[in-house]
């Protein structure tokens, strides 16, 4: 849930209200279907870059969220964040960061701020927020 309030910025960004994209996917090789070109910031080699990008265009924010789960679910690279490595959901999604999901150099720490500021931890049956 943090994710998508974070990467949608509640749901209201572009990407969010034209393509219903919740996480900011991008169309990569794997992707058939249908697609959203907007420019986009990321943090190549230390520094801010705006780039021209194709993302996954969606019919609903469920399927959006489906393949959201799919990707993280299949591509080795998250597996971390899955494993006995992550034993709460700070350490899960440092494991989705360094498996290359985003650029930003505080997205571990807006995700987690997210989490945390609304109780979304709770979620997970716990009954206190987690420090970074």
């Amino acid at each position: 849930m943090a994710q998508a309030v974070v990467e949608s910025a509640y749901g209201a960004s572009t990407l969010a209200q034209e393509a219903h994209n919740l996480f900011g996917i991008k169309a990569d090789s794997t992707w058939h279907g249908a697609t959203y070109t907007k420019n986009t910031q990321e943090v190549i080699n230390g520094r801010v870059v705006t780039i021209s990008a194709a993302f996954r265009k969606y019919d609903s924010f469920k399927d959006s969220i489906a393949d959201y789960a799919k990707k993280l679910e299949s591509r080795p690279q998250y597996a971390n964040a899955f494993s006995n490595h992550a034993h709460n959901y700070v350490e899960s999604v440092k494991a989705i960061k360094a498996g290359g999901y985003a650029t930003a150099p505080t997205y571990v720490s807006s995700i987690v701020n997210c989490i945390n500021n609304y109780g979304f931890y709770k979620l997970d049956g716990l009954n206190s927020a987690i420090s970074l």
